[in-house]
């Protein structure tokens, strides 16, 4: 009865450990709904199908050698009946075997969340193989063999080192792992940008149904981990779900408090946090010890993701501080809060938080350095990491040829702007999302396209109203050029007329006399005094005559020239200072009737080779609107133009005493048609063709300063050599 009810305690242990073997394989559904809905929708097909494999793989290379390398009989270095293993002779082997290979392909397969959207699908395989075949089998030994006889077989646990269900065995070695993977790697394109934003996952409800399967799976986890059915597992499975409860809750309000809305993907993680963190020592702690372990795996999580992102370390699903950290924490949580009596070690407190510390340091340095130099080497023979090209289109089609909806979607709309055809409309896919999308976009395109027909005749009506006012602008600015000129003709009209005037009142005087002396000789009354009075009277007429001649002689050359420039746009060497005089001498008529000054401070010989003309029109456009604009009637108005040789170029400074321009006008002078003398005789283009003058045909710049009451100053600066066109 005894040998009877012996087997059906075995039998009903095996069927507990396979029932905890089935759970835990489902974690990998977990896991693959997890890491898909926290990537793009680019990438989702790559990373299930990386899920999918990296466990076949794990798989096989566990039963062909993995098994063999992590456990082995007493006395032996190695069981060869453990290698290839297919022992019939005993279902509890065969199925403790299983229960280790599911085990295998979640430490391998932690680590396809963290190097996701940017690693090769080759290149995963290999970093599969490493762990599944060398990392996991080699610590596993060290931490667990002897574990299926109940034995301490390897040299950590023989030392007392305690890791129930795998914080460090299985999470620590895939969150090192995976730390050293992201740091060869890199980040994913844009990451790390200035504005440092995180990449959204596509589906968050996926990646929640694939935490709740996790943790689902991780009763089998932990509760399998006892390779028994018995009173324990209850306890087990209670201090599970507590540490996952309470760990999600401490991240919900932490983020709460910081962001001030709840983040979900860290709260999903919070709840992985805490279970691995209770991994280790769920057989042995207390339900309010595991709430406790579970608050601070939650909090430890946050902070070492801080520590990742101020490294700018891309870990897509947050692996390393899921795993790797909260691995640790929970190893030390055994010393901390484990029963001592439950962990028989025989250990003091601080002898156990020794071991564990020295099991937590192994299993770092296992982990991350031979990884960490084993993808350095295996990358100069195999891509581990795809092209820049290859990671935006994303791996679905890079990696696998995948086609989706949405990719195709977007393709139509690249071919679209490409082409810049979008009168043709996009498939419409029936019965799904994204064709009501597509749907919605044809309805935009059909609106753009008609207001885009509507712009275009529009934009041809502007075209030719543009063109009309050009051609009426140019006729202005020609009609202002003409109305300078012109009024510069009716002053210099004016101011010849005089001494014309007084020379033909000398002329006729001298005629006059000229009579009476003529008379006065053919009467033989002609004295001497009388010549001599008539070449007196005559001496002084022809004087008058000379200098009253001499001076119209040059306005009309001072006009002349000035005139003949502002009408020429031809370059030619002139004296500065000269030039200015010469301006100045022909607008003498404008000034004559006021009583305002013009000071000129121009040193000689300052010789240019500009537009002359050019030069001309703007001192007179600026003295104009001084006397127009800037001075009332009756004020003592003073013009002072300086000019003076900087290296390469000119600085000419025109500065008045007048009214001065208010703010609301100082910024819009040299806009065309503005003008505050509107029906005054203003037209409002003269300092527009002032900038133009002094932008493009003398290629200066110009500034204007001026206040209400204090006058206005322009600064002008422009080349002394004009490279002539």
């Amino acid at each position: 009865m005894d040998a009877e009810l012996a087997k059906v305690v075995e039998l009903q242990n095996i069927m507990w450990i396979l029932i905890a073997t089935g759970s835990v394989l489902f974690m990998q559904a977990g896991f693959c709904f997890l890491e898909a809905g926290s990537v793009r929708s680019k990438n989702s097909i790559n990373v299930a199908v990386k899920n999918f494999c990296d466990f076949c793989l794990s798989s096989g290379v566990f039963w062909l050698a993995g098994f063999g390398i992590m456990y082995s009989s007493a006395g032996q270095m190695f069981n060869p009946d453990y290698f290839f293993i297919a022992i019939t002779d005993s279902p509890k082997l065969l199925a403790f075997f299983v229960f280790q290979l599911v085990f295998c392909g979640t430490a391998s397969t932690i680590m396809s969340g963290a190097v996701a959207e940017r690693t090769t699908f080759a290149g995963y395989l290999v970093i599969a193989f490493f762990v599944s075949g060398v990392l996991y089998p080699l610590f596993g030994r060290w931490a667990w063999n002897g574990h299926f006889e109940g034995l301490n077989l390897g040299w950590l646990n023989q030392l007392g080192f305690v890791d129930f269900a795998g914080s460090s065995v299985v999470h620590s070695l895939g969150g090192w792992a995976s730390l050293a993977a992201v740091m060869v790697i890199g980040p994913r394109l844009g990451r790390f940008s200035e504005a440092n934003q995180p990449i959204q996952g596509h589906n968050i409800p996926m990646a929640t149904v694939g935490t709740i399967i996790l943790w689902f799976g991780w009763f089998g986890f932990n509760g399998g981990s006892s390779l028994k059915f018995d009173d324990t597992i209850p306890m087990i499975i209670l201090n599970t779900n507590l540490a996952a409860s309470f760990g999600a809750i401490s991240v919900l309000i932490l983020t709460w408090l910081k962001q001030q809305k709840p983040d979900v993907l860290h709260v999903l993680n919070g709840a992985l946090a805490g279970l691995v963190s209770i991994t280790a020592s769920c057989n042995a702690v207390l339900p309010q010890q595991a709430v406790l372990i579970g608050i601070s795996g939650g909090a430890i999580y946050l902070a070492s993701t801080k520590v990742l992102e101020h490294f700018k370390i891309d870990d897509v699903v947050k692996a390393a501080p899921v795993h790797g950290v909260c691995g640790a924490w929970g190893t030390l949580c055994v010393a901390l809060f484990g029963n001592a009596e439950v962990l028989n070690t025989g250990l003091s407190f601080t002898g156990q938080l020794g071991v564990q510390l020295l099991g937590i340091l192994v299993c770092f340095i296992w982990a991350f350095f031979p990884m960490y130099l084993f993808l350095t080497l295996v990358q100069r023979f195999i891509p581990i990491r795809v092209k820049a090209e290859d990671e935006i289109i994303g791996l679905n089609t890079s990696e696998h040829n995948a086609n989706t909806e949405v990719l195709d979607l977007l393709r139509a709309m690249e071919r679209q702007k490409n082409e810049s055809d979008f009168g043709m409309s996009v498939h419409e896919e029936p019965h799904t999302e994204v064709g009501q999308i597509a749907r919605e976009y044809n309805r935009v395109l059909c609106v753009a396209h008609g207001e885009m027909e509507n712009t275009n005749r529009a934009n041809v009506e502007l075209m030719a109203s543009l063109r009309e006012l050009q051609l009426a602008q140019t006729q202005l600015v020609e009609s202002e050029k003409m109305a300078s000129l012109g009024g510069l003709v009716a002053g210099i009209a004016h101011e010849i007329n005089t001494p014309l005037g007084v020379s033909v009142t000398a002329t006729s005087y001298l005629e006059r006399e000229l009579k009476i002396l003529e008379s006065q000789y053919k009467a033989g009354e002609l004295t001497s005094e009388d010549v001599e009075q008539f070449i007196q009277g005559a001496s002084e007429g022809t004087g008058i005559i000379l200098i009253n001649l001499t001076r119209a002689t040059e306005l009309i050359k001072s006009f002349k020239k000035v005139a003949v420039d502002q009408s020429s746009d031809k370059c030619r060497e002139f004296d500065l200072r000269e030039y200015i005089d010469e301006v100045l001498f022909s607008l003498q008529p404008k000034f004559r009737t006021n009583k305002h000054s013009i000071e000129v401070s121009c040193p000689e010989g300052i010789v240019i080779f500009s537009h002359p003309g050019a030069l001309a029109q703007i001192l007179t456009c600026f003295l104009m609107n001084s006397l127009h604009h800037g001075f009332e009637e009756g004020d003592l108005g003073e013009v002072h133009i300086e000019a003076r040789q900087a290296g390469g170029n000119v600085d000419l400074v025109y500065r008045d005493n007048g009214q001065g321009i208010d703010s609301d006008s100082l910024p819009r002078i040299f806009e065309p048609f503005y003008t505050t003398k509107r029906g005054k005789g203003g037209s409002g283009l003269g300092l527009h063709i002032v900038f133009n003058l002094v932008t493009q045909t003398l290629g200066g710049t110009i500034t204007c300063r001026s206040e209400q009451g204090e006058g206005t100053e322009f600064t002008i600066k422009f080349p002394v050599k004009l490279e002539s066109s």
